[in-house]
């Protein structure tokens, strides 16, 4: 009897099979340690960069709100994660951060320092963020200070509330300070200094020069 011959499907169907057992048997490439951080830093930057989402707000999710294709609730996820991602112009992740009753003085504080500093730069703006943190929080710890003035009697602990109340109310004005200072260096215009002497020993306020030619024999 002759042996059977395989259709040309079943044969077919082998060779992949035996394609597929090769390309199994092939040893998976390793990936180096600078492979694996490059790998990270790509898929970070995939994640949290906007200006892929902005484009993709702008030319897609707006205009599918608008005629109806999609709801508010999908629409505005995208809106929130541009808006906290900007926090340094949107002031998001600031205002989250403050107890609801001083959010308005703060977002509003935020928009008044920007535009009394002027403030251009990613640095500008969150030292902005910093003066107005730290000012909040002196209004809000002064304000239970206050409240808290009302007992008739004193005893250890109250005293010992006081004391740290009183204490991150003063290191809450010191870092107001600081951001505010900082702010000013930042705005003042570089020093230019031009020197044409042969040596120059410039302090503060002062100038000394250092020139003159002496008749000392050699």
């Amino acid at each position: 009897m002759s042996k059977k011959q395989s259709s040309p499907s079943s044969q077919s169907s082998q060779k992949g099979k035996e394609i597929a057992k090769k390309e199994e048997a092939k040893p998976i490439p390793k990936l180096t340690a600078d492979e694996v951080k490059q790998l990270a830093i790509r898929s970070a930057y995939e994640c949290f960069e906007m200006k892929a989402k902005i484009k993709k707000m702008g030319e897609e999710t707006i205009p599918a709100h608008r005629a109806g294709k999609i709801g508010d609730e999908e629409a505005s996820k995208d809106l929130n994660d541009i808006t906290k991602a900007l926090s340094l112009d949107t002031g998001h992740i600031l205002i989250e951060s403050i107890l609801e009753d001083y959010r308005g003085l703060a977002f509003q504080m935020k928009m008044d320092l920007h535009k009394e500093f002027d403030c251009k730069t990613a640095s500008e703006k969150a030292m902005v963020d910093l003066a107005v943190s730290s000012y909040i929080r002196h209004i809000f710890l002064s304000k239970k200070l206050t409240y808290n003035q009302s007992f008739e009697s004193y005893y250890h602990e109250i005293n010992g509330y006081f004391n740290v109340i009183s204490k991150e109310i003063d290191r809450a004005h010191r870092q107001f300070i600081t951001a505010i200072e900082s702010l000013r260096v930042m705005k003042q215009p570089a020093l230019k200094v031009s020197v044409k002497t042969n040596n120059a020993f410039i302090g503060e306020k002062q100038q000394f020069n250092n020139n003159v030619k002496t008749n000392e024999p050699k």
